[in-house]
């Protein structure tokens, strides 16, 4: 998405849908803050929003801002199933939330959005890959079938420290 303001007109194309098939649409890179996920709910009137900022943590860590900002994941959901829609987990670090969805009464799904940092051979970016990971572990564990979406930001080479990681979890 790359920040709500260059993301908007895609996300109004698929709320337009004609045929008003799309009912969930998955987003990262938001870059939004805490204060400023409302904005979210502002992108169409048949549509809601359940998101999540990665620039809390960032905002911990230092009161100066500085260079862009990055991160945050969520969805919107038409507001017809916004009723069978919860959060069910969500990442400290922003970059990582679940919803579960009722598709059918006894029916649930995962809905599993990532941003995943990018690929680096330094101990944060294992670090950062580990709590993805440790969450979808998580989410994994309940059983429930998963849809897991996003940018995993690592090429699928096996010869990929991230790809490999990811692999040895969701394989």
């Amino acid at each position: 998405m790359r920040g709500i303001n260059n993301g908007r007109s895609g996300l109004l194309d698929l709320c337009n849908n004609k045929n008003k098939n799309i009912h969930i649409i998955a987003l990262q890179e938001h870059w939004l803050y805490d204060s400023n996920l409302y904005l979210m709910n502002s992108i169409h009137p048949e549509f809601v929003s359940l998101c999540i900022s990665s620039m809390t943590e960032r905002l911990h860590k230092t009161s100066v801002y500085y260079g862009r900002q990055y991160g945050g994941v969520g969805f919107l959901v038409r507001k017809s199933l916004y009723d069978r829609c919860k959060v069910s987990a969500r990442a400290v670090s922003g970059r990582c939330l679940s919803i579960k969805v009722t598709l059918y009464p006894g029916v649930d799904v995962n809905m599993v959005g990532v941003h995943f940092p990018c690929f680096s051979s330094s101990i944060n970016y294992s670090n950062e890959l580990s709590e993805c990971l440790s969450f979808l572990e998580d989410v994994l564990s309940t059983g429930l079938p998963s849809v897991i979406v996003g940018d995993m930001n690592f090429s699928c080479d096996v010869n990929n420290e991230g790809f490999k990681q990811c692999n040895d979890v969701l394989s």
